[in-house]
């Protein structure tokens, strides 16, 4: 949520046509929502979920936003979104099923989100900059082969439904031509 609110500020101060604003306001609410279900279900499973605390950062640079958003939203919510679409096929506690449905929807617009911005940043930007958004997707991705290689508890994998790194291996091969 507070992260979609940076990127609508963002986005004005930087002089984004409206829909991509509308698209990053229309993000944050999805992400309230999201916070909503998943604590209700950490609720359901026992656990505290803490209040969220974010304090409000500056406008950056175009270059710092487009290196964010190559990380972030082209790499991380693509990824999440896929992840969010196998949880919905593969948990097996039903409302995670039901909840992960929505989520993976609404993290797929905006992974959609985040390379539109990509269009709209990149050729704003100096060749040597652009190189640098480059650089970072790629070590976003390195990144995460790196982290999906860890294990995943059978807990997690069957009441979640998240992949283990075989599976997770998987989407992000099927993945990498968006990012290469």
């Amino acid at each position: 949520m507070v992260a979609f609110q940076t990127v609508e500020r963002e986005l004005i101060a930087h002089g984004a046509p409206a829909h991509l604003v509308a698209r990053a306001r229309s993000a944050q609410r999805d992400e309230v929502r999201h916070h909503a279900a998943m604590s209700r279900l950490a609720v359901r499973f026992g656990a505290q979920v803490p209040a969220i605390e974010v304090e409000r950062l500056q406008i950056r640079t175009m270059l710092e936003l487009g290196i964010e958003n190559a990380v972030e939203g082209c790499v991380r919510e693509t990824y999440g979104a896929a992840v969010a679409a196998f949880q919905a096929e593969w948990a097996q506690d039903r409302p995670i099923r039901r909840a992960m449905r929505v989520i993976a929807r609404d993290e797929a617009e905006h992974a959609s989100l985040g390379w539109a911005i990509d269009a709209w940043v990149r050729p704003r930007l100096q060749p040597g900059e652009r190189a640098l958004v480059e650089d970072a997707r790629q070590e976003a991705r390195e990144r995460l082969l790196s982290q999906a290689r860890l294990p995943v508890s059978l807990e997690l994998m069957s009441t979640l439904g998240l992949p283990d790194a075989t599976a997770s291996a998987q989407l992000i091969a099927a993945l990498a031509p968006l990012w290469s």
